[in-house]
């Protein structure tokens, strides 16, 4: 079972893969954007790497990542140079759901935190993780959130038992989201290289820190396409010929 969480690690994403000390490049911005997220964003759709560093090993593959305005994540893992379909990771607001096919094995259970701090290895929600993906947090959560700016260049907010913690760069860009719960660091997120795509930044580069779990989760963003169709719909079942995993 412990070889089987760590394969898993490399699915959570996502939301998220890394080094400290990571901050946002700067480049050349060809009009302001307002670091909250607009009411007419879309679905998001990227490809690019993913890379799990452990205490003891290091897990490198290719990714395709999908996340849609009504939070349906599906995240594919494949192995380099190959391209065979190793891990995939699908979740919405109710489900969590892991699919091995190396192993011929899925696991499947509600998506809450404990499930998600036991198989994904962070406890970063699917909303969470659109913030990040987007680079940017919707203005209604974050007033219902009593979110402020501490300084220019920072934000704090609060969502039940958990503070969040925003730096900006100097063009006014999430460079550093932190996560603590009564004061526990649960993670540190640092997003870079931001690029243009229809008009809108996007970090190419999402970084992840889970103290916790001393894990570090790393995902480069090569193609990001944020899309006004809904991706394919999500499905819970396993593939032909899949068993549940079973907790030893």
């Amino acid at each position: 079972m412990k070889s089987l969480r760590f394969c898993f690690l490399i699915i959570s994403t996502c939301f998220l893969f890394w080094g400290a000390g990571c901050s946002s490049s700067l480049i050349p911005v060809s009009k302001p954007q307002s670091f909250f997220l607009p009411d007419s964003f879309t679905n998001y759709q990227s490809a690019g790497r993913v890379l799990l560093v452990t205490p003891d090993q290091k897990v490198p593959g290719e990714l395709e990542f999908s996340l849609s305005r009504d939070l349906e994540l599906r995240f594919q893992v494949f192995a380099p140079i190959i391209g065979t379909l190793v891990y995939e990771f699908r979740a919405n607001k109710d489900q969590f759901m892991i699919l091995d096919f190396r192993e011929k094995k899925y696991f499947l259970d509600d998506n809450d935190s404990q499930t998600r701090q036991q198989w994904f290895g962070i406890d970063i929600s699917l909303n969470e993780l659109r913030w990040v993906v987007w680079g940017r947090i919707p203005r209604q959560e974050f007033e219902q959130h009593q979110g402020h700016y501490v300084s220019s260049k920072s934000l704090k907010f609060t969502s039940k038992e958990a503070e969040f913690f925003v730096t900006l760069d100097a063009n006014g860009i999430m460079s550093q989201l932190i996560k603590e719960v009564e004061g526990v660091l649960i993670y540190k997120v640092s997003l870079q290289k931001y690029q243009e795509i229809e008009g809108n930044l996007f970090p190419k580069v999402i970084q992840i820190i889970s103290p916790l779990n001393q894990g570090k989760l790393r995902l480069v963003m090569n193609e990001i396409r944020s899309q006004p169709y809904p991706p394919q719909a999500l499905t819970f079942l396993p593939g032909e010929g899949m068993t549940p995993f079973q907790d030893e």
